[in-house]
C-alpha cells in the first residue's frame, strides 16, 4: 500500500495528487536548496508555497500529516539541540527537561511542534474526518 492508500485517499485522486506533488518537487529542486535542511516549504516563493500548503491541507484531511518545516530537527531550534537522528532526539529530550517544576522545563505551547501535534489531535477528534475509518 502506498502513502495515499494508507490514508484511504480515493484511488481516483491518486494520479492528480501525484502530479501535483511532482510539480511542487520540481519547484523545490529548482531552488537548489535542500528542503529537509534549509527550511522545508519556506524555500519556495509565496505562490509556490501556497500551492504546496494546499497539497498538505488536502493530505491532512485524510490524516496524512506532512512536516512542512523539513526535518524533525527543525523543531524547537531555540533549545539548540545538536546532532541528527537518534543523537538529536536524545539531546532535545534532555534540553526539554523531565521535571515540570525545574527551571527551563519546556512546556507545550501553541507554535512549532505543538501546533503540528494539535493538528493531529484535531483530526482524530473530528467524527466527520476523511481517511482512516474510525
Amino acid at each position: 500500500m502506498n502513502f495515499l492508500g494508507g490514508g484511504f485517499v480515493p484511488e481516483l485522486e491518486h494520479d492528480s495528487l501525484g502530479t501535483f506533488r511532482a510539480q511542487i518537487k520540481a519547484k523545490v529542486d529548482a531552488t537548489g536548496l535542500d528542503i529537509r535542511r534549509d527550511g522545508g516549504l519556506d524555500v519556495l516563493s509565496a505562490g509556490d508555497r501556497e500551492a504546496a500548503d494546499n497539497l498538505c491541507e488536502t493530505l491532512r484531511e485524510y490524516g496524512l500529516f506532512v512536516v512542512r518545516r523539513g526535518e524533525l530537527e527543525s523543531w524547537l531550534r531555540r533549545l539548540g539541540a545538536s546532532g541528527h537522528g537518534p543523537r538529536w532526539l536524545i539531546d532535545i529530550f534532555q534540553k526539554m527537561g523531565e521535571d515540570p517544576s525545574a527551571e527551563g522545563y519546556v512546556r507545550p505551547g501553541v507554535d512549532d511542534v505543538w501546533s503540528f501535534m494539535a493538528e493531529i489531535r484535531e483530526w482524530f477528534s473530528n467524527p466527520k474526518r476523511k481517511g482512516i475509518p474510525s
